[in-house]
């Protein structure tokens, strides 16, 4: 029942009464109705407090049990890390490893020997690329031999050439580190470059470290 207050702006656009409402406050509270007004939520509280809200042209939705949750624009971004990788990382292709190696090869030209070349795109999928598979480290040599190249190819996959594991002492060798699989060749055992998970730890370290400005500047993007 609508109430009869006479004030038009004490009254919600929405309400949502008779739920399990999660507020995700400092003390994970749960209520039982909301109350919005002007696309904001107005008032969480129980469905007898949320009513006395409820205008003849409040919209009112029971809920019947149901339960109703924060929204989420993207519950799971690194906002900084994304943010400070545009800064540093320039964009590879998803297309195939020929159009990869095309665009790293141009990318030396016209970088100083024995400089980082760090790209990659969070969306990559090897299934992407017309080969089917990801690029080597001496598919990345021939192209950049001269060069640190490390690419993000996704959120869990990392490929590095031969100077970049060289300068991170990963061998034929060296042991999976814990959730985290260096990939090897089956037939020699030794390193493709291809890191997954924690196991592109040990090169991070080894980047030039990131300065408060450039954080600042990432969070901007």
């Amino acid at each position: 029942m609508a109430s009869k207050n006479p004030s038009k702006g004490l009254f919600a656009d929405l309400v949502l009464l008779n739920g399990k409402v999660i507020t995700v406050d400092s003390k994970n509270s749960l209520a039982q109705a909301v109350a919005v007004k002007s696309n904001r939520i107005a008032k969480v509280g129980s469905s007898v407090e949320i009513q006395k809200l409820v205008g003849t042209t409040t919209k009112v939705i029971d809920l019947k049990g149901r339960t109703v949750l924060p929204g989420f624009t993207d519950c799971h971004v690194h906002f900084l890390s994304s943010g400070l990788r545009a800064l540093r990382e320039f964009k590879i292709p998803s297309t195939s490893v020929k159009d990869v190696l095309s665009v790293i090869k141009e990318k030396a030209a016209t970088t100083p020997d024995g400089e980082w070349l760090i790209g990659g795109d969070i969306r990559f999928a090897h299934v992407k690329f017309a080969e089917n598979r990801w690029p080597t480290r001496w598919e990345l040599d021939k192209v950049a031999p001269n060069h640190l190249v490390f690419l993000h190819l996704g959120p869990h996959i990392k490929v590095a050439n031969s100077n970049v594991l060289k300068l991170a002492n990963i061998t034929k060798d060296t042991p999976n580190p814990v959730g985290g699989t260096i990939v090897k060749d089956p037939d020699t055992g030794e390193p493709t470059g291809v890191l997954r998970e924690t196991a592109s730890h040990s090169v991070r370290k080894l980047w030039p470290q990131y300065t408060y400005e450039d954080s600042l500047k990432a969070i901007k993007l």
